[in-house]
């Protein structure tokens, strides 16, 4: 975990998120969104309503979190990246499904909202660009 204060408080809030996904509580995560975040997937660009309706229908009960790197892009704005796997039975196929996440926070009102987020399957052969 970071040792700057803001860096794992945005870690903590990261995963307090996927706390809610899991549960599949569309309410408790939508209080970590702003009014206009984007989620962006291979299925297209989704608003804050779609995103929400999507997690409770479907969420991954088992799910590691990893490789956690936080950018501050200036005192009210960070972009947090990480690692996800999710294990095979839920992914619906004999391997697990890793991903790489970016979410982008900005601080608002006194609160940290998730104004963007972006997962991209992560290659496993290791290669570079």
């Amino acid at each position: 975990m970071s040792a700057n204060p803001l860096e794992a408080m945005l870690i903590a809030r990261e995963k307090e998120v996927w706390g809610h996904i899991k549960k599949k509580n569309g309410q408790g995560f939508a209080g970590y969104l702003a009014e206009e975040q984007i989620n962006v997937t291979k299925d297209g660009v989704h608003s804050k309503a779609e995103t929400v309706k999507g997690i409770t229908e479907s969420g991954p009960p088992e799910i590691t979190l990893s490789d956690w790197k936080v950018i501050m892009i200036d005192k009210d704005a960070a972009i947090v990246t990480y690692m996800t796997k999710i294990g095979a039975a839920v992914a619906c196929g004999p391997e697990p499904v890793t991903a790489r996440e970016s979410t982008v926070w900005v601080k608002r009102g006194g609160k940290w909202l998730a104004i963007f987020h972006q997962d991209t399957l992560a290659d496993s052969g290791g290669g570079g660009m």
